[in-house]
């Protein structure tokens, strides 16, 4: 009990070290131990045959409802894990020959599965972790390649390393061998890896190449940030729509694409509902608007608004909601959109931007990916085939809901992959016309990258909010 209460308060605390420490997991060993120990001084398990008829049935429930139903937002371990743990422990405990659950469960493939379980285990990461630096943009048929070879060394690793370990008369100095062995390849497939350069490392050769040669042109994207004052729309002639963005640092890129280039958006003056600089980065702004307009507060959750915010606001007559949108930010739009209605703001919703997933962690983008892996320039063939893998790896999923969301409320909605992309031969634009890179991460946009997109907007009229 004191494991699983320290698990589920370290899940929010300490995630990672909650994750991998025995401390917060042994509850869920302990749990299989404890069947086990009243197994021996009981002689045996359940003997009730109605139980024993039902119990397996539930545990398949609550295992099912876990695999459906918990998503990456849900702290783990926590109290959720007690679901599919007291599911396996049903199962365990109340099979029987009789019953369906153990007569499936009992078939070859699912008993061959569980052999190898272990193995498959340990196989899957180090494959589709490798395979992931050596595939750009991994394709389904990619994944399922992967699946295959991770079945296949574990059907190999079972018989060939468990079962031998397993067997009484493998001797301790063979045993050394294999340990030796395994050693000393480990170490040599180490140096060697380290010595080819195929991670992640960024050196500073590598990002003095990146930032100074041709397309990689450097564009600091704090730089505007720091030189960029709000001024609350107060020499803004009655003709001209005051227009607020309220957005993160994808905002705040949205807004760089119209403020870069005021010559071209003369019938609108923008401005930008802002954090604290050194909080920008966080995602409260469209899901805190809400409480900020109607409580009169500059604080929301830890992050601290500029004093202007709430001028802005009633100054403003277009509200524009631009953000890296997640799950929290949408679900709020619901009450959200009402609220800025009744305060007779137009309201405008832009679309998840482009979010190249495979390179984030690393802060790279496709461009950079390929200059640090081949340590040149792409020719405009690869250029190409980058620009379309980009294109496939676009995420559907939360547009569609913003869609809808916009649709159910009547409000304008900006597909931003409508500048991004050219849907005919499914591609989306990586450097400007004059060869610089549009995006500096793999997130955000360049100076170079704002223009590009503010004079391709202008040109097609795609904002269109009045």
């Amino acid at each position: 009990m004191i494991s699983i209460l320290i698990s589920d308060w370290g899940s929010k605390n300490y995630p990672s070290a909650t994750f991998y420490f025995l401390h917060t997991r042994m509850w869920e060993l302990i749990t299989g131990s404890l069947l086990a120990y009243f197994e021996i001084s009981r002689k045996g398990r359940s003997n009730n045959s109605i139980l024993n008829l039902i119990l397996p049935f539930f545990g398949i429930l609550l295992i099912a409802h876990a695999i459906i139903f918990f998503n990456d937002k849900m702290f783990h371990p926590s109290f959720y894990t007690v679901s599919p743990v007291l599911g396996v422990c049903l199962i365990i405990w109340f099979s029987n020959k009789n019953e369906i659950i153990t007569k499936i469960l009992s078939s070859r493939i699912f008993v061959g599965i569980g052999l190898i379980s272990y193995s498959m285990y340990l196989w899957h990461y180090p494959i589709f972790a490798f395979a992931r630096i050596k595939s750009d943009v991994p394709s389904q048929y990619d994944k399922f390649e992967w699946i295959i070879l991770t079945i296949l060394l574990s059907v190999v690793t079972y018989f060939f390393i468990e079962k031998f370990f397993r067997n009484k008369k493998t001797n301790f100095l063979k045993i050394s061998l294999i340990f030796l062995i395994t050693l000393l390849t480990t170490f040599v497939s180490s140096f060697i890896f380290y010595k080819s350069d195929t991670s992640f490392k960024i050196t500073s050769d590598i990002k003095k190449n990146i930032t100074e040669k041709g397309l990689f042109l450097k564009n600091d994207h704090y730089k505007f940030r720091k030189s960029f004052s709000p001024n609350n729309f107060k020499n803004t002639p009655k003709h001209i729509k005051k227009v607020l963005i309220v957005g993160n640092s994808l905002g705040e890129d949205f807004f760089k694409i119209f403020y870069l280039n005021k010559e071209l958006f003369k019938k609108y003056d923008f401005e930008l509902i802002s954090l604290k600089v050194r909080d920008r980065n966080s995602n409260y702004q469209v899901r805190c608007l809400g409480q900020l307009i109607t409580e009169n507060i500059t604080k929301c959750e830890k992050y601290e608004f500029t004093k202007n915010i709430l001028e802005q606001f009633e100054k403003s007559e277009i509200v524009i909601l631009s953000t890296l949108w997640s799950e929290e930010d949408i679900q709020s739009l619901e009450n959200l959109i009402p609220l800025l209605k009744s305060n007779n703001k137009k309201v405008v919703l832009v679309s998840q931007q482009m979010h190249m997933r495979t390179y984030t962690s690393y802060k790279f983008n496709p461009l950079d990916h390929y200059f640090h892996l081949n340590k040149k320039l792409p020719d405009e063939k690869n250029l190409e085939k980058i620009e379309k893998n980009v294109f496939s790896d676009l995420d559907k999923t939360l547009n569609k809901k913003l869609f809808d969301i916009a649709k159910k409320f009547s409000i304008k909605f900006l597909n931003f992959e409508e500048i991004q992309c050219d849907y005919q031969i499914k591609s989306c634009n990586l450097v400007t016309p004059k060869n610089y890179k549009i995006y500096w991460d793999a997130i955000h946009i360049t100076e170079e990258g704002a223009k590009y997109f503010s004079n391709k907007i202008y040109k097609i009229n795609w904002f269109k909010i009045d």
